[in-house]
């Protein structure tokens, strides 16, 4: 039987919200030098296999499952040059590309993760744009410095901020 006509794609892995934000800030935690943000040190913080791009070595990550509305990607851009920052970016991803409620994503909120990551010794700052609306929140520790962008939970819930993005330049 010839079944080189087949579609074969592999199983898309499912995780909670919870657990991949519990994940992410033990990463963040450990994060201290560039080297802690390796492919081997993603495999080991998500459980999940981390697939390098085949057009870009230095481009890697992974991603899951988390309802039928939501999923989660991390993608690892490695410093090509001398100096160049390499850069973790994490964000949860609507499929539906609806504004959808971010209420099954949003149960670890913003304030959450600003308690953890104070905790962790970083610093915070807002970043305003303009009329004064806060567009991102930037950390810092030694050289490691992350932005998280929010949104709000819902409609009925718009004050209520959840984080949509996280970038990590180390």
């Amino acid at each position: 039987m010839d079944t080189s006509h087949q579609s074969v794609s592999p199983e898309v892995p499912q995780m909670t919200a919870e657990e991949i934000n519990k994940r992410m800030l033990d990463l963040i935690g450990k994060i201290k030098t560039v080297e802690d943000i390796s492919a081997k040190n993603l495999e080991i913080a998500t459980g999940l296999r981390v697939y390098f791009d085949p057009a870009n070595s230095k481009e890697y990550g992974t991603g899951a499952k988390i309802t039928d509305t939501w999923f989660f990607n991390i993608t690892v851009i490695s410093g090509s040059k001398d100096g160049e920052r390499s850069r973790l970016l994490f964000s949860f991803d609507d499929q539906t590309n609806s504004h959808a409620d971010k209420t099954p994503i949003c149960k670890i909120d913003f304030e959450a993760y600003a308690k953890r990551l104070n905790e962790l010794g970083f610093q915070q700052k807002p970043v305003y744009g303009e009329h004064g609306r806060r567009v991102t929140w930037i950390f810092s520790r030694d050289e490691i410095v992350i932005h998280i962008d929010i949104r709000g939970e819902s409609k009925e819930k718009p004050d209520h901020d959840c984080v949509s993005t996280i970038t990590i330049s180390a």
